[in-house]
């Protein structure tokens, strides 16, 4: 008897196609997401109660349903509100023409279905650069093999920090602008030979031809409208003469892909049945029997980036016509324009660049030394770092004979008698008796001579003081306000994001209002299930004093009137970035950008995280040809020609900097702003109401119907 009742009073699973979701509110900006970890669900599992629905079987991987419903959550979210970091998400899409077939611009979503979606397993499990050997869970001393060894090979714990699967689309990105930049041969003796300034200008004209909307995403130049921006080539010469300042530097600019990127080819059947974007019909110079024939445009490397789980539609890109004019006249004579094949994927570039002087006005490079490198997540007393990395160039060979720390405990505190806590750039694993830090690079600082050059900076915007500060000089902050970005790594990268002030108020409002619903309803938590029982006296007053606290908050935030938020100042979200991942970054949200060159293994034995003088540690690198510094070696260095030093320069001597090399650290994948909803809509939006057939309908109205639907 007491066993058919149990089974009576169980919860019924709903066979509907609608999904069940119980989470409510808004959180405020105080952590990024990074528990969606591929098809790995787990931590989302108290969410929803048909959480199956939410990955594609065929392939095991995110699905757009679970997507959306991240971006949108129940409980007044009007837009996307936090970036979302999906490990091991990146795919790439096969061209089908090497399966016989041939694949289209433009083509329809039932054409789409037959490309074939590939995607390569995680590069990285943990986020330590601890043992990657796979032995059992409960074996720990053989977990801690390479650490209780006084030699061990650097290639047991490097992981691959290059995304391999697309190194032949950025090496042909890479070499359009190294072919500007290479010397030309001449045809005749005779011939004047190109000089090295008419090469610089070559290769930042073509820069300044494919930033992304005239502004290449930086934050100063989208902001403020002033009359010499309205040409990409100065936007360029602008950041070379303020890096003309520094011997070495380096900044990133959002690009599209060059010409040499995609090719052409000519359609192998009829033009009827095929479904071609553009026929090329409104290029001048054609003849209408050969511009009625059908292109196919295919990326270099046969793979197309992509993200599977991407909702919307991908951004339809415009350009207008080369330029009759040079780059010297200044006349901008454009032909009608057309639409860029592949033109929603974009590219992070890294100019590395290198200043016309490196003398000082004393006749000696100053001794300060400023690659160093910076530690996330590092208290504010760390400052005084002592323990530096030198960078070796990028193709020397690979370091054997690597000694760690031999100190091992597996209960150790750090400084405020907490165990190592889970956090980024911090061991995941608690039992690993060692401190992990991420070893970033920092921006070169420029001491002498910056009145030029921050007088430079001062006329490109207003919003130099937030985009840029006094003691990094190219530190410039990239956002795009016209489309959501989904950005694909493919190098290990540090990046620092900055919420918008829209974005925080949305935030802070919805989760007032749910204390104060909670306050009115005079309970915290709505039962699970109405025959849980009565309410005890404990849970009562429990209750009771949640909602004490709840209404005393709200009134204090009300009394205030925004000052703590104020004096907090803007918060930033640093995130680790592998090759493979996927982050999504929303429109409005700006963001920097800098390299990982290792983890900093540090003992806990040292009870601290200063790297004071006492502390025994070491430098593991997990970038190629990058030496890791083993066990009592203490660096006190500079970075190479990537990172540059601080060097105090003749102001007369000044022109624009060098481009020296052009790197692709990530690609970009534009897609169509995602709608913002009215208040009427977020009051009616019912996030379960969403199936899998419902997803492309909210995103092509742009948002939900305020009415009900009686069909």
């Amino acid at each position: 008897m007491i066993r058919t009742t149990s089974l009576k009073m169980k919860i019924p699973k709903r066979r509907g196609p609608y999904v069940q979701k119980f989470l409510e509110g808004c959180p405020t900006c105080t952590t990024l997401v990074d528990d969606i970890a591929g098809a790995n669900l787990k931590s989302s599992l108290p969410f929803f109660s048909t959480t199956p629905r939410y990955i594609v079987a065929a392939e095991s991987r995110l699905s757009k349903l679970f997507f959306h419903h991240v971006l949108y959550p129940a409980g007044g979210a009007r837009r996307p509100y936090r970036v979302v970091i999906v490990r091991g998400g990146r795919g790439v899409r096969v061209h089908s023409v090497e399966r016989g077939t041939v694949s289209y611009l433009g083509c329809r979503v039932s054409e789409l279905s037959r490309h074939v979606v590939s995607r390569d397993p995680v590069r990285r499990t943990f986020f330590y650069g601890g043992s990657t050997v796979k032995e059992n869970s409960a074996n720990i001393t053989g977990r801690n093999k390479c650490y209780a060894s006084e030699t061990s090979d650097i290639s047991s714990i490097r992981q691959p920090p290059v995304d391999n699967l697309l190194s032949l689309l950025c090496g042909v990105v890479e070499g359009h602008f190294m072919n500007l930049r290479a010397p030309a041969v001449a045809q005749h003796d005779s011939a004047p030979r190109e000089t090295e300034s008419e090469r610089n200008e070559n290769i930042s004209w073509s820069l300044a031809t494919l930033l992304s909307c005239g502004h290449g995403g930086l934050l100063c130049e989208r902001r403020k409208h002033f009359p010499d921006a309205n040409s990409p080539l100065s936007v360029v010469k602008r950041l070379l003469g303020v890096a003309a300042h520094i011997s070495s530097s380096f900044f990133y600019v959002q690009t599209q892909l060059p010409a040499s990127a995609i090719f052409l080819t000519r359609a192998s059947t009829k033009p009827v049945s095929l479904h071609a974007r553009s026929p090329l019909e409104n290029l001048p110079g054609l003849d209408r029997m050969e511009a009625s024939e059908c292109f196919v445009a295919q990326l270099a490397g046969g793979l197309e980036p992509v993200v599977s789980f991407a909702v919307g539609t991908p951004q339809t890109v415009h350009r207008f016509g080369p330029s009759l004019g040079s780059c010297s006249s200044g006349i901008e004579t454009k032909l009608p324009k057309e639409k860029i094949p592949f033109g929603h994927i974009q590219c992070l570039l890294r100019v590395n660049t290198r200043g016309r002087t490196g003398v000082g006005r004393s006749g000696s490079i100053t001794s300060e030394p400023v690659g160093l490198a910076r530690i996330a997540n590092d208290p504010p007393s760390a400052s005084s770092v002592d323990l530096h990395m030198h960078v070796a160039p990028r193709h020397c060979g690979p370091v054997d004979n690597v000694k760690f720390p031999q100190r091992c405990c597996s209960h150790e505190r750090n400084s405020n008698g907490i165990e190592e806590p889970c956090k980024l750039g911090t061991s995941l694993d608690c039992k690993t008796p060692f401190i992990v830090r991420t070893v970033s690079e920092k921006l070169a600082i420029f001491n002498g001579g910056f009145a030029s050059g921050h007088k430079a900076l001062r006329n490109i915007g207003g919003a130099v003081d937030t985009a840029m500060s006094m003691g990094s000089c190219l530190n410039l902050q990239l956002v795009r306000d016209d489309c959501e970005t989904y950005l694909l790594p493919q190098r290990e990268l540090l990046f620092s994001f900055y919420a918008p002030a829209e974005v925080v108020a949305m935030c802070t409002e919805q989760n007032e209002e749910r204390m104060r619903r909670q306050a009115a309803l005079s309970h915290v938590n709505s039962p699970y299930f109405p025959t849980d029982g009565p309410r005890t006296a404990a849970q009562a007053l429990r209750a009771g004093y949640v909602n004490h606290v709840a209404t005393e908050t709200v009134e204090n935030r009300n009394a205030e009137n925004g000052q703590l938020r104020e004096a907090g100042g803007t918060p930033v979200y640093e995130v680790r970035a592998l090759p493979g991942d996927v982050v999504y970054i929303p429109r409005g949200w700006s963001y920097n950008v800098r390299r990982m060159l290792g983890a900093a293994i540090v003992t806990t034995d040292t009870a601290s995280c200063t790297f004071n003088g006492a502390a025994e540690g070491g430098i593991v690198s997990t970038a190629n040809g990058q030496p890791a510094v083993g066990k009592n070696v203490r660096y006190v260095g500079k970075y190479d020609s990537y990172c540059g030093r601080s060097s105090e320069v003749n102001e007369s001597d000044v022109g624009l900097a060098e481009i020296v090399a052009v790197e692709v650290d990530a690609f970009l994948l534009c897609y169509n702003p995602y709608p913002v909803l009215s208040p009427t809509q977020a009051a009616v939006y019912v996030a379960a109401n969403y199936v899998h057939s419902g997803v492309d309908e909210f995103y092509a109205k742009g948002g939900n119907n305020v009415h009900h639907n009686y069909r």
